[in-house]
């Protein structure tokens, strides 16, 4: 959780006050899946530098989603696929 907030805290395009429960619960899923697989906090954070939460969390919210999907379920498989793009790039 405290690497979560860190990606907020610690990049330049996210905001300490643009954080919801939905961006929160996605990226702690997302941070503790990507920690899962052996990532190191730095190239997780480094990763933040390249994403806008606010920007990524309007469009889950306006994805068509299954009755009872939540959305910041949507958003963390929407950072999933985000990292997927970042690392295939960076060649890790």
């Amino acid at each position: 959780m405290i690497l979560a907030l860190r990606c907020v805290r610690e990049t330049r395009n996210n905001v300490q006050g643009g954080l919801s429960a939905a961006i929160i619960t996605a990226m702690a899923h997302f941070v503790a899946k990507a920690l899962s697989f052996g990532h190191e906090p730095v190239a997780i954070i480094a990763f933040f530098d390249s994403v806008i939460l606010i920007r990524e969390l309007d469009k889950a919210k306006m994805t068509e989603r299954p009755r009872g999907v939540a959305v910041w379920s949507v958003l963390a498989d929407r950072l999933d696929a985000a990292w997927a793009k970042h690392t295939a790039k960076r060649g890790a």
